[in-house]
């Protein structure tokens, strides 16, 4: 019986083989996170029978909560051919979880423009996309890989106004110490509120 060859891949296909399973896990990752954030009530709404996360629970969730300036951004359609995502450089400027990061994140999020054939686009209502050059403050999920995140925790996507102050990027917040939708807030009140739930730490 003849052994099957054994094929080795070269560093670059190994590279892209590699890229394609982490966006594959990204995507799945990002679009459970929309689902969540449907799912979810709304505190801007006033409404909803669920109970509301505590900014505790919030940044427990989070594997890195940062604030940083978006220096660029790539989108890609997804392997599935349906969606678009895209991938953002942050310039990190301060890091409130963990105490130490690196300087530049890979930070991923559902929505983007790609030009090819035709220029496709999507735009989620929940997640809208990040602005190069603007700064944010971002709580960050995990994905696979060094220093890469995922954007796509309901209510984890803060604007730093030019006056400012915080306001609320995604289509729905859940936790009564950050911004709702369409609104803005002290930036030393959010960053001390954040600071202390890191603080508290999370239930093992």
């Amino acid at each position: 019986m003849n052994a099957t060859p054994i094929r080795v891949l070269d560093a670059e296909t190994r590279r892209s083989r590699g890229e394609a399973i982490l966006k594959s896990r990204v995507l799945a990752a990002l679009c459970a996170g929309a689902v969540l954030a449907t799912a979810a009530p709304s505190v801007a709404g006033g409404g909803g029978t669920g109970s509301r996360p505590t900014l505790q629970e919030m940044a427990c969730r989070a594997s890195a909560i940062v604030v940083g300036s978006v220096a660029t951004g790539q989108s890609t359609v997804a392997p599935t051919g349906d969606l678009i995502f895209t991938e953002y450089v942050l310039v990190a400027e301060k890091t409130l979880k963990p105490h130490a990061l690196a300087r530049k994140l890979r930070v991923i999020r559902v929505g983007g423009e790609v030009e090819g054939d035709g220029r496709r686009s999507f735009r989620s209502r929940l997640l809208p996309p990040l602005e190069i050059g603007r700064r944010y403050l971002l709580f960050l999920a995990p994905i696979a890989g060094a220093d890469s995140f995922a954007a796509d925790i309901p209510g984890g996507t803060l604007l730093l106004t030019d006056s400012g102050r915080v306001a609320q990027v995604d289509g729905a917040s859940f936790v009564a110490q950050l911004p709702a939708p369409g609104t803005e807030a002290d930036y030393d009140a959010v960053i001390a509120a954040i600071r202390g739930a890191v603080e508290k730490g999370c239930p093992r």
